[in-house]
């Protein structure tokens, strides 16, 4: 049996299974296409927790996220444009591949039993898609898995000194193609993307053509970062703010527990109290007092008997 992941409604998500239909244990992952016909629910029984769960869900998660991102940020796959820059056509091949080394790792990292955060934060497709920032660096990668040099029919027909000193422009104004480090193209019908319109898209692209270090390629700068670099420390910066504020939340709202959790102790101490010696009573660490405890319960009992109606 196989199940289309590239689809666009495609979706994976944690569910709940048990016996009987009840939704009993949170242990499963539903896996779908797009149409209820077509819906997988995956379970996973590990009493040991949740991880091997988790991890399944990172990797199918990321199939759906890196066909999603070839649909929104690559050209189509009818586009004759595609053969106007050099090497665009590997670019769909380029981004599969790099998230099946995105699965490879975290399937190594799980095989060594190294595996001490979040599964879903270590297969990036998924994971920027949710980030702040992700989309910037999204974009980074497009240009990064597309963008090439002109061929020599293109330069003459987009004249290529213009375009260059253009480069530094405002990507989202419409009047320019976006350029990679070393200069290659990622032409301007291809930012289909609504997030390429956003404040943050505009502000990284117009300081991106800022160089400081050597280049020898798009993914090797010495003394510099390459564009997706630069875009992922942006991420990260950005990941521990938020980070950080919705722990200060959390913190704040669970603020008066502690001192609730005193008082329901305080509460139910002496039932504490009666429960602890009546688990004495039951070892006979003191034989005296469990025979008398006997004593006075059967006493009760014979005494109800006694006095209950006869009929």
């Amino acid at each position: 049996m196989r199940l289309d992941l590239t689809n666009q409604n495609s979706r994976a998500e944690k569910t709940k299974v048990g016996p009987f239909g009840s939704k009993l244990f949170d242990s499963a992952v539903s896996v779908s296409s797009g149409s209820m016909s077509d819906e997988w629910t995956l379970e996973f029984v590990d009493f040991s927790g949740e991880m091997r769960r988790d991890v399944w869900l990172a990797f199918i998660s990321e199939i759906i996220s890196v066909y999603r991102f070839i649909r929104e940020y690559g050209p189509g796959g009818d586009d004759p444009a595609i053969h106007n820059v050099y090497g665009a056509y590997k670019g769909k091949k380029r981004a599969v591949s790099s998230a099946a080394n995105s699965i490879a790792r975290l399937q190594s990292l799980q095989f060594i039993r190294r595996l001490y955060e979040d599964p879903a934060k270590l297969v990036q497709f998924s994971y920027l898609s949710n980030a702040p920032f992700g989309d910037v660096v999204l974009q980074t990668l497009a240009v990064n898995f597309w963008g090439g040099p002109l061929t020599t029919k293109a330069r003459s027909a987009n004249h290529r000194s213009t375009q260059w000193h253009r480069s530094s422009e405002d990507p989202s104004s419409g009047r320019t193609h976006v350029y990679d480090i070393d200069g290659s193209v990622y032409l301007r019908k291809w930012m289909t993307s609504p997030s390429w319109t956003s404040s943050h898209s505009a502000n990284f692209w117009r300081n991106s053509s800022v160089k400081y270090g050597i280049i020898l390629s798009k993914s090797l700068v010495v003394a510099d970062k390459n564009l997706v670099e630069k875009a992922m420390v942006d991420c990260k910066e950005k990941s521990k703010v938020v980070e950080r504020t919705q722990a200060t939340i959390v913190a704040a709202t669970i603020e008066g527990i502690p001192s609730n959790i005193d008082l329901f102790k305080e509460l139910m101490l002496p039932f504490a109290i009666v429960a602890e010696n009546f688990k004495k009573l039951q070892r006979w660490e003191n034989p005296r007092s469990t025979f008398c405890f006997l004593l006075l319960v059967h006493t009760v009992i014979f005494r109800t008997e006694r006095t209950r109606p006869v009929r």
